[in-house]
């Protein structure tokens, strides 16, 4: 009986796992950086840690107002060598309502399984329509859709 249960775990675990060879989305960091909405420390330091290192180098009141915003770190899984892949980010904002912003990245060909793509919602961008409220990301292949992750509220 033991056995038996064993291997139904097995198989199942088997089953939620991606084919090798297949494009997935595997891991996603999203960070807020907005000193109105930061008190001094988090009480976390890895938190910290990331406030500081978005800040570094800057200035003057000026310069950190410039990098303020969201930072959207997104980690897919794709066959060695693959080309003509994009990462596409769709995202509302609140100031502008229903309306889609898009960012593309095009990626270069990669040797690693794992390709990282990383956008930033700052400055006069986020300044100007606020806190993003709804986005969706996409990797594609030539232009079609072949792996996607999203938020709670993206329709």
């Amino acid at each position: 009986m033991m056995k038996r249960a064993l291997f139904l775990t097995v198989l199942l675990l088997a089953g939620c796992a991606a084919p090798k060879g297949e494009f997935s989305h595997r891991k996603t960091q999203l960070f807020l950086h907005d000193a109105k909405l930061e008190k001094e420390s988090s009480g976390n330091p890895v938190i910290d840690f990331e406030r500081q290192r978005l800040d570094f180098g800057t200035v003057s009141a000026a310069d950190r107002t410039a990098r303020e915003g969201h930072y959207l770190n997104f980690w897919w899984r794709a066959p060695h060598n693959a080309s003509g892949l994009t990462a596409r980010l769709e995202y509302r904002q609140q100031a502008t309502g229903a309306r889609v912003h898009v960012q593309e990245i095009a990626i270069p060909e990669s040797r690693r399984r794992t390709v990282e793509t990383r956008f930033k919602v700052i400055g006069a961008a986020y300044q100007k329509n606020g806190r993003i409220i709804a986005w969706r990301a996409q990797l594609l292949r030539n232009g079609a859709v072949v792996a996607e992750t999203r938020s709670f509220l993206w329709e």
